[in-house]
């Protein structure tokens, strides 16, 4: 029996008896791959409401109890989680070549796990709980030490998750590619539900607590949650398959030093000998380096465009747990007598990738794949970039209403954690469209863009790739805190301030409006790279899609940009 998108990859039929007969000297066993991969993912589960437990109201903590401006805030936010992008670029290079990838999620779990620990130490209230010295002073730690301990801790955690995320996704994938091509597919659809299913977990409960409660509370829960992520990934260590490592840098960097000697050597040589720049390298061609591997970073080479057109889409997603944010809290959060935690409605992206990628696995993409209309990677891509669009559209026109209301009905005030903000009577609950269009853009984007990395890149080069697309997700977070610290400078010089720290006193629409007129030139842009790209598929020992896409240019937008 042939696996298919069909057979979901946590179902008896991905495993049954015929795929390991078929795939018998792999010595995978069906006990071993569900333990394995079951495990794993609930290892992604719990770390990712360890992650959101930070990420999802780290602007009102700093805005709240440390003291930060909502700019400074902001700042903050985009800036761990471009860190937290960053690092897997280095520990995909530290997996490839020294470590292997099991070493490095367990380092990067307990460099994490020390970083957390900092975080309630300085979210307790010391004053609360042992009262007063006996010079009269209150006991606590000064508001310079808490920023520098949080902050610190916010680095080390960084390091840890970008260690982390680097290597969970192909190190899983690494234990079902025995089942075949569509398991993996299968796998990174699944993989990435558990960590939206986390993410929901940790909007509904700890964001709740951090709110309504303390943070302090709201930061060892997540601690002690991490403990537990650290417990299911070690459970099945004897049972982990893993690819041996191998200097691929030193690889790379050789074939670029000898296609450049032999460039310089061979530039007599008609272009029909010498094609490409890297060709000069192959052993065909004089050089030293087998002609597969000069392939292969051609490969990874011809990638980079795509790579760089995910950049600007990550400046949006950063939006969720930033500007949005700060829009809510200007909203009205009661519900009929409860009030609503800001940072909570994040669960509706959270709970709309976890609704639609079953969907999409288990339905809508087996029954285009019969009849040879199933989206390819690419075409995802697009269509998420699109939905991005619309989401800030909604977001813009929303603001416009919202602070239409209040110059109407003159707002009331309203308390979010130890602020009073001037709100509008409108519900929060509007934001919850906007959030929805997020979850369902990162569903056809950044899921497809993992799968993207692994498969477009040979087997020895994926730590790598796999980084770099963590990479792009760094840059756009790092994008969007420079656009949004230099649209708030320019604009207050032209004495119409776009983004105040009372964004009442804003445009917030206008820089949601100038973000979607920026993600829809990236689309544009992006339309234009994929109609030219070729799939190798290198990463997988079968291509993910059919062979006669592959042999062809990419189809991705048939005969125009909306042709999906």
């Amino acid at each position: 029996m042939e696996v298919t998108d069909k057979s979901p990859l946590l179902s008896n039929s991905s495993l049954d008896n015929s795929v390991f007969r078929s795939n018998a000297e792999n010595e995978v066993s069906r006990v071993k791959v569900y333990m394995v991969t079951k495990l794993l993912l609930l290892a992604v589960l719990f770390e990712r409401v360890t992650y959101y437990g930070i990420l999802a109201n780290l602007v009102m903590f700093c805005t709240n109890y440390l003291e930060y401006s909502s700019t400074e805030a902001v700042t903050v936010n985009l800036i761990f989680t471009g860190l937290a992008y960053f690092f897997p670029l280095i520990g995909g290079r530290i997996a490839d070549t020294i470590s292997g990838r099991f070493n490095m999620i367990y380092g990067g779990l307990l460099i994490y796990l020390i970083g957390m620990v900092l975080l309630p130490v300085v979210a307790f209230d010391y004053s609360t709980a042992f009262g007063l010295d006996n010079n009269g002073f209150q006991y606590g730690l000064p508001l310079a030490f808490k920023q520098g301990y949080f902050l610190f801790g916010l680095l080390l955690c960084s390091v840890g998750i970008g260690f982390y995320k680097a290597n969970a996704s192909p190190f899983g994938a690494q234990q079902v590619e025995p089942l075949g091509r569509n398991a993996v597919h299968s796998f990174f659809n699944w993989y990435y539900w558990f960590t939206r299913v986390g993410g929901c977990i940790s909007c509904v409960v700890i964001v709740y607590i951090q709110q309504e409660v303390n943070f302090f509370l709201g930061y060892v829960i997540p601690t002690v949650v991490l403990v537990v992520a650290l417990i299911f990934f070690l459970a099945p260590r004897n049972y982990y398959t893993e690819h041996k490592k191998g200097s691929v840098a030193g690889t790379v960097v050789g074939i670029l030093w000898q296609a450049t000697v032999q460039r310089f050597r061979l530039r007599k040589l008609s272009t029909e000998r010498i094609r490409h720049f890297l060709d000069g390298a192959k052993l065909s061609k004089g050089g030293k380096f087998l002609d597969r591997e000069v392939d292969h970073l051609k490969y990874v080479i011809k990638a980079f465009p795509v790579y760089a057109t995910l950049i600007i889409f990550s400046t949006f997603t950063s939006q969720n747990t930033t500007t949005m944010l700060l829009q809510g809290e200007r909203m009205n959060m009661s519900l009929g007598g409860y009030t609503i935690p800001v940072a909570s409605l994040n669960a509706f992206t959270m709970a709309s990738v976890a609704l639609l990628i079953p969907i999409l696995d288990l339905f809508v993409y087996p029954m285009l794949n019969r009849f040879n209309k199933g989206p390819t990677m690419l075409q995802r891509i697009g269509c998420g970039n699109l939905l991005g669009v619309l989401c800030l559209v909604y977001m813009g026109v929303l603001e416009i209403i919202r602070k239409n209301d209040i110059a109407a009905n003159g707002g009331s005030m309203q308390s979010v954690g130890t602020i009073m903000y001037n709100s509008s009577g409108m519900s929060i609950l509007w934001q919850i469209p906007q959030f929805v269009l997020c979850g369902i853009a990162e569903v056809f984007t950044v899921i497809t863009a993992l799968e993207f990395a692994y498969t477009e890149s040979p087997v020895e080069m994926q730590g790598m790739t796999m980084g770099l697309n963590y990479l792009t997700t760094c840059l756009g977070h790092l994008l969007g805190s420079v656009l949004y610290v230099a649209v708030a400078d320019i604009t207050a010089k032209t004495g119409s301030p776009w983004l105040t720290d009372e964004i009442n006193d804003g445009h917030l629409d206008w820089f949601a409006f100038l973000l979607a007129g920026i993600l829809f030139i990236n689309f544009i842009v992006f339309v234009i790279i994929a109609r030219g790209y070729r799939y190798c598929c290198l990463g997988t020992q079968q291509p993910l899609i059919p062979r006669s896409r592959v042999d062809q240019p990419s189809k991705t937008f048939g005969e125009s940009p909306i042709d999906l």
